[in-house]
Formats: structure tokens, C-alpha cells, sequence
């Protein structure tokens, strides 16, 4: 899909207690790679790898961000543009050309340690950009993402996979306009992909990570999205 720049609704914390398990096993030759938003190996984003974990995949989280994540909670003076482009150990920010290689480098392990066949992605706000854009090539089988940040119109018309999208209604990223946009390129793919788009009313950009879980229609729409890409994977990484 296309999407709007990161923005400032993309750093606001909101986490989520549970306990963690961590313990996985593996369907078959089938794994999830996990892309987080960006507060990285946040304990929201471990609880969405555990709960597909616990449905028996083999789910992988993968550090973006080198230890770099944004900050929780978020100082006042947070500067959103220079954490993406100086930002990180090595001072390269997390553009693609450091992200890049991070993805690659899971992927090949999963393939060449784990002799994984098939992977499905999962990518939400800052990840959805990256199963979209690894969403080919056999790099990755099957994606999901979540009110994606940053994707382009030529990452999504190369996608040969198929793509669900969860989108928010009060979105100032995946934006009304982005949506028609995506479903447009979706449409018109001359591959005759799989595609599919859910609108969830009354939400927010975040919702699928970092809903407020002590409100009902959030709380309903976050669980809801994750049904959703559940679903998705069942029917498509086979």
C-alpha cells in the first residue's frame, strides 16, 4: 500500500501488560517474521510474537533499530526526523539502508538455519512498510500489516504475494486518500493477487499495537486485527 511519511502519532507509547512466554514451535516449514513499530522489542510488539507463537508458527522478532527504538516514554524534545536519519549505534539513522539488512539477514536465517520454506510477515506502522516492500522475490509468502507508515506506490506494485491490510479511521498516516490509492494498485496488479482491506471505525493510527485495552472498541479492534491476520496466514502460508 502507499502511506504518508512516519509521523508524530507513530511515537506515542502506550504499553501493555501480560506475561510473556517466548516459547515456540513450528508448523511444518512455515514461520512469521514479526516487524514492530517503531518502539522496536517493545512488550506490546513480544506479545503479538507470542500469540502467534502460541498458535504453533515459529515467530521471529528482529531488532530494526540496533538497540535505538523510540524512546518510553517520550521526552518533549523527541526529534522524530533526526532519530530516522542519524539515529542508531552506527549514526545512519533507520532508513532503508540500515533496515535492509537487518530484515535480509533474519530472513536468511530462518531459511538457512531453521530451513524455513515458507514465511509470512507481519509488519505494523514502521514495519509495514518493510513486509510490503519484502513482500516479493520469495523474500517473504504472505503479509499483513497494520496502518503502515512510509510505503510507496512502487514497493506496492511489486508485491507477487498476498497483502491484508489493517487500516484505522482516524488515520493521519494510511490516510483515506492512501487507502483508494492502495486498493487501487491492488486492483489493477496484473498478477491477480489475493488482496484484502479491513476499516476499523472509531480507532486510531497504533490501534493494532498499542490500543488502550481498557477501551471497549479499541480493545475489540486491536484482538479483531489480529484475528485478522491469523486468518490470512492460515489460508495463504500453506
Amino acid at each position: 500500500m502507499t502511506s504518508n511519511p512516519i509521523a508524530e502519532c507513530c511515537t506515542v507509547p502506550l504499553r501493555h501488560d501480560g506475561e510473556l512466554a517466548g516459547t515456540m514451535m513450528m508448523i511444518g516449514e512455515t514461520a512469521i517474521l514479526c516487524l514492530p513499530d517503531g518502539f522496536g522489542l517493545s512488550n506490546n510488539a513480544k506479545l503479538l510474537a507470542d500469540r502467534f507463537a502460541a498458535l504453533g508458527y515459529l515467530a521471529l522478532l528482529p531488532d530494526l533499530f540496533e538497540g535505538d527504538p523510540f524512546p518510553d516514554p517520550r521526552p518533549a524534545d523527541f526529534n522524530l526526523q533526526a532519530w530516522l536519519n542519524t539515529g542508531g549505534p552506527s549514526g545512519k539513522g533507520h532508513l532503508p539502508d540500515t533496515v535492509d539488512p537487518i530484515i535480509e539477514a533474519a530472513i536468511r536465517w530462518l531459511k538457512e538455519e531453521k530451513k524455513i520454506s515458507k514465511i509470512g510477515g507481519t509488519g505494523y506502522c514502521f514495519g509495514g512498510k518493510y513486509v510490503v516492500r519484502y513482500l516479493r522475490n520469495s523474500f517473504i509468502d504472505v503479509g499483513f500489516v497494520a496502518h503502515p507508515t512510509n510505503a510507496t506506490s512502487a514497493e506496492l506494485s511489486a508485491i507477487d504475494g498476498p497483502l491484508s491490510i489493517a487500516a484505522a479511521e482516524l488515520d493521519p498516516v494510511f490516510t483515506q486518500e492512501k487507502r483508494v490509492e492502495s486498493e487501487n494498485i491492488l486492483r489493477e496488479n496484473t498478477k491477480s493477487l489475493p488482496w484484502h482491506i479491513s476499516l476499523y471505525s472509531g480507532v486510531a493510527h497504533g490501534f493494532a499495537v498499542r490500543a488502550n485495552r481498557a477501551v471497549e472498541k479499541e480493545r475489540w479492534a486491536m484482538d479483531q486485527a489480529h484475528e485478522q491476520a491469523v486468518a490470512w496466514m492460515k489460508e495463504y502460508l500453506k
